[in-house]
């Protein structure tokens, strides 16, 4: 089974060899909005991501909104 969540782009920190950017759950107490779904769902939610690959900088955008989806990873975890 997936889950999806919905996020908006707070902030990119660009330091030359890689990007630091923090998502946040987007949030709506407007039930005709499209993210109002979202905010019953996830009310709360944060994510910090390091970037390296410079072909994924220009992917993220402050302001812009981003859809997550979550999937079970079928192989076990390995160190």
């Amino acid at each position: 089974m997936a889950v999806s969540a919905r996020m908006v782009c707070a902030n990119v920190n660009d330091f030359g060899s890689f990007r630091e950017v923090f998502l946040n759950a987007v949030y709506s107490a407007d039930k005709a909005s499209p993210n109002y779904s979202f905010s019953q769902a996830t009310p709360q939610a944060s994510l910090k991501i390091v970037i390296t690959n410079p072909g994924a900088f220009e992917q993220f955008k402050p302001n812009a909104v981003y859809n997550l989806v979550f999937t079970e990873h079928q192989e076990p975890a390995t160190e």
